[in-house]
């Protein structure tokens, strides 16, 4: 017995998944999107996935996601410790620390410092001298 035969959507159902078409793309793009993607590559083979996500940052691909429910608890921690203050310095070091101390009573797995730094980056000026400060904000006094 043979399978029947999939003649496609019928009154208005959708079309079954393994026949959706794939958007298309021009051989332009297409060549253009490759050149990239070998960027990407070259950049993460000489200089590490923070050289890789620098140059994808300034393609034409699609952008990409950092994990939104980083970002998130991130904002939490900074709300909750720290306080605008104008003129005022803080220590990398000091908010490192801060938020260790934030992490571990509430069970949250702390990133690395390195990462932890990158992300706070985002959000506020920093100043580097001989250690990192970021300015305009202290720690909250409790």
């Amino acid at each position: 017995m043979t399978a029947p035969a999939d003649h496609g959507p019928v009154n208005g159902e959708a079309m079954p998944a393994g026949r959706r078409r794939a958007a298309t793309i021009d051989p332009e793009t297409q060549a253009t999107y490759r050149l990239w993607m070998e960027l990407v590559r070259v950049a993460r083979d000489i200089g590490g996935r923070d050289a890789a996500r620098r140059v994808w940052e300034q393609s034409p691909l699609p952008r990409l996601d950092r994990s939104p429910g980083e970002r998130d608890w991130i904002d939490s921690f900074l709300a909750e410790v720290t306080e605008p203050s104008a003129g005022s310095r803080l220590q990398a070091e000091a908010l490192w620390q801060a938020y260790l101390d934030w992490c571990a009573p509430r069970g949250v797995d702390p990133f690395t410092r390195k990462r932890f730094l990158q992300l706070v980056a985002e959000r506020l000026r920093r100043q580097k001298a001989s250690t990192i400060h970021f300015l305009n904000i202290r720690l909250r006094v409790r």
